[in-house]
């Protein structure tokens, strides 16, 4: 029997541990220097109305200057974010508020040094409501943006990552399938 509540709680404790926020938590998390997000996990619960998140990261080219984009999104809004100048998102910050039942993001951009774009587009929705997420950017892309919209009455939020190719060969201009956002 106690054999079997040990591998219970190591069990538990192994689950727990690759998230990188608690619900209703705040969570700041960044690449270590060099590299940007390539993978987004997420999970929902209906009782806290709020997501567990994990962040990985991989090397998408040499990258320069950084900056942070902050509040990018209102509660209960549409979030729609694009790194400037082609730029890949390294960092995000974000924090649960528990009369929206939604969280505001903020981002970090790094603005490639080499390898540039060659052509950006959104991904389809990568997650339905109140369901786990679990998305990878393709080799030789990179992550430049995201689209979300909240619904209230789930109280969650449904993704679109924007990805770009990249083009190891040539520094020419990117095309991009979307239009430019600015962000004040």
């Amino acid at each position: 029997m106690t054999l079997k509540v040990v591998s219970l709680f190591v069990c538990l404790v192994m689950v727990s541990v690759a998230w990188q926020n608690d619900y209703d938590r705040d969570i700041w998390f960044a690449c270590p220097t060099g590299k940007s997000v390539t993978r987004i996990k997420s999970k929902h619960h209906n009782w806290f109305e709020d997501r567990l998140w994990e962040y990985s990261c991989g090397n998408r080219g040499e990258l320069g200057k950084c900056q942070w984009f902050y509040n990018v999104n209102q509660y209960d809004g549409v979030l729609l974010f694009k790194c400037p100048n082609f730029g890949r998102i390294v960092a995000t910050k974000s924090y649960h508020n528990n009369y929206y039942e939604d969280r505001r993001f903020s981002f970090q951009c790094c603005t490639p040094k080499k390898v540039k774009a060659t052509e950006c587009r959104f991904t389809n929705f990568v997650n339905v409501y109140d369901g786990y997420m679990d998305y990878t950017v393709p080799n030789n892309k990179f992550l430049r943006g995201a689209y979300s919209v909240h619904k209230n009455f789930i109280e969650d939020r449904i993704w679109k990552f924007e990805i770009c190719d990249l083009d190891t060969k040539h520094n020419n201009n990117c095309k991009d399938k979307n239009k430019e956002v600015t962000h004040g």
